[in-house]
């Protein structure tokens, strides 16, 4: 037989570990500490980005939130959700259309669905996004 109390043990200190702290079954939730941000290999080879989703279709089905990192990058992106994105520190720069709208700490920025986009940033970056609503399937 399995140690039910073993096992709730075993999944906290993983939680811990990847920076959450402990949660109300089906409820809130809170992010922790200095989280570790993996490299985005979506914005191809050379770009200095990573990316951590925060917020996904294992919390719930239709919005989703994370932090990003750049450093002296940019990459194409098509969004198929509307977003909004919060300037925690640095300069983030969107190119819609051959014009760039530049957010700095402290800026929210909104980009509407199906916009096709350059994020960009002359420095470093570190924003937090929030986005819907998400298809977790096409994802």
């Amino acid at each position: 037989m399995i140690d039910k109390t073993a096992i709730e043990e075993i999944v906290k200190e993983v939680l811990h570990r990847l920076g959450e702290t402990e949660s109300v079954a089906g409820g809130p939730q809170v992010f922790q500490g200095t989280l570790s941000l993996p490299t985005f290999e979506q914005a191809g080879l050379g770009n200095r980005v990573r990316l951590l989703d925060l917020i996904t279709d294992k919390h719930c089905p239709t919005i989703g939130a994370g932090l990003m990192e750049m450093e002296n990058c940019s990459f194409p992106w098509t969004l198929n959700y509307d977003e909004i994105d919060y300037v925690i520190e640095g300069t983030l720069e969107i190119v819609y259309q051959d014009k760039t709208i530049t957010g700095r700490a402290g800026d929210i920025i909104y980009i509407p669905k199906g916009s096709s986009i350059q994020f960009k940033t002359p420095d470093k970056v570190r924003f937090f996004y929030v986005v819907y609503p998400v298809n977790w399937a096409e994802q």
